[in-house]
């Protein structure tokens, strides 16, 4: 059974957590994954809180992964830069 963005988002950003300690470039990675995922989540639902919420989290990622050389439209699946 497939997981909801939500649940994948989140599974990102525990791998972020544990790459962080090893790999910076594998940690860039999985918070892409993480900010994609949860980017995903808030299309999915009409709820203002919780979109505020994902959006939110969205933003910090983006403001983490810009320190990498990463854009907010590659964030969200738009053309720019790749992920390392």
């Amino acid at each position: 059974m497939e997981s909801a963005p939500l649940t994948r988002g989140h599974a990102h950003a525990r791998s972020a957590a544990s790459a962080a300690r090893s790999s910076s470039a594998a940690a860039v990675n999985e918070h892409l994954l993480a900010a994609r995922e949860f980017a995903q989540a808030a299309t999915g639902t009409a709820d203002a809180e919780v979109i505020a919420i994902l959006s939110s989290v969205v933003v910090v990622l983006s403001w983490v992964l810009t320190d990498s050389g990463i854009t907010y439209t590659s964030i969200i699946g738009g053309p720019s830069s790749e992920a390392p």
